[in-house]
């Protein structure tokens, strides 16, 4: 029983190898990323890599699609950019105005995927050659929603605008701009004095209030810490106690996945390895009653 299962174990692993390798890959990458990262791994890090993995997932899903149906399509991500575009406008509102924005979101992705069906089907062109072109005007669509300010994108996209940062007070604004970092949710938790966003402006005019009380440093990142219920919104958390293992999380995590995925590649040689050196043994008794069948044969 126990062989049976490690032989189960083993045809899944190289049945699956690939799919661990891009997982094992990606545990790698994402440490990287977390560890090279200003805030470290914490929950506002997390949200913004699990939000953009869902757009390309999305963007991917389509693009199966047609690969499956032995095509391609090249304008999916374009598709993607007009959609958030007209959805950063539409879908607001009443619950009611909500569900038609989306429905709209919905129905101009399938517009769009139709006419570049149509277009390969009817027109008989190459599929990479219709879907460059496509995608080329809908993403000419998009940017003209953004220049005319049809979708409200320096809110809602994080688009930024040149000269919306206000200058710094002082030397000790300046310094805590680069110590905070905007806690929006869709920008990647970029510090105050780059952030353009409109969080970022109302937490810039915060810090401001807090500087023109006179407080220190120390005083100011304690009022802010009690205004915003957390530390979320530091870059760094504050060096004391438990937030200094929050620094080695990424590598802890890191050194766990090339572990395991060492432990198993290394059962997974070794399971195979033994299976090819141990032959099963022929009882005399089936061995003879094959002789016999075999005379009886002749």
């Amino acid at each position: 029983m126990k062989g049976l299962i490690q032989g189960d174990l083993a045809y899944t692993l190289r049945e699956h190898r690939g799919t661990l390798l891009a997982f094992a890959a990606f545990l790698v990458m994402f440490t990287i990323y977390a560890s090279n990262h200003p805030a470290g791994l914490n929950a506002n890090v997390a949200n913004t890599a699990a939000n953009k993995g869902v757009l390309l997932a999305i963007v991917a899903m389509a693009q199966t699609l047609v690969v499956l149906t032995s095509g391609i399509d090249l304008s999916v991500g374009m598709v993607l950019v007009l959609t958030n575009c007209l959805a950063s406008t539409i879908v607001v509102g009443s619950p009611l105005q909500v569900a038609l924005g989306v429905l709209g979101v919905l129905a101009t992705g399938a517009l769009c995927g139709a006419i570049n069906a149509l277009i390969v089907v009817y027109g008989r062109l190459q599929p990479i050659v219709t879907t460059i072109a496509t995608g080329a005007v809908y993403y000419g669509i998009a940017l003209a929603l953004l220049l005319t300010g049809f979708a409200r994108a320096a809110s809602a996209q994080h688009i930024e605008t040149p000269g919306s940062i206000s200058q710094p007070k002082n030397a000790l604004e300046q310094q805590l701009r680069h110590e905070i970092g905007c806690k929006c949710g869709t920008c990647a938790h970029e510090p105050l004095s780059k952030c353009t966003c409109s969080e970022a402006a109302e937490m810039r005019q915060d810090l401001r209030a807090e500087i023109e009380t006179g407080k220190d440093h120390d005083a100011i990142i304690a009022s802010l810490i009690e205004k915003y219920g957390g530390q979320h919104f530091l870059i760094a958390p504050v060096d004391k106690g438990f937030n200094r293992l929050a620094w080695l999380f990424p590598y802890l995590l890191g050194a766990a996945g090339v572990v395991g995925v060492g432990f198993v590649a290394l059962r997974w040689s070794k399971h195979t390895h033994d299976s090819k050196a141990e032959a099963p043994p022929i009882e005399p008794e089936l061995n003879e009653r094959l002789d016999d069948e075999l005379r009886n044969l002749d």
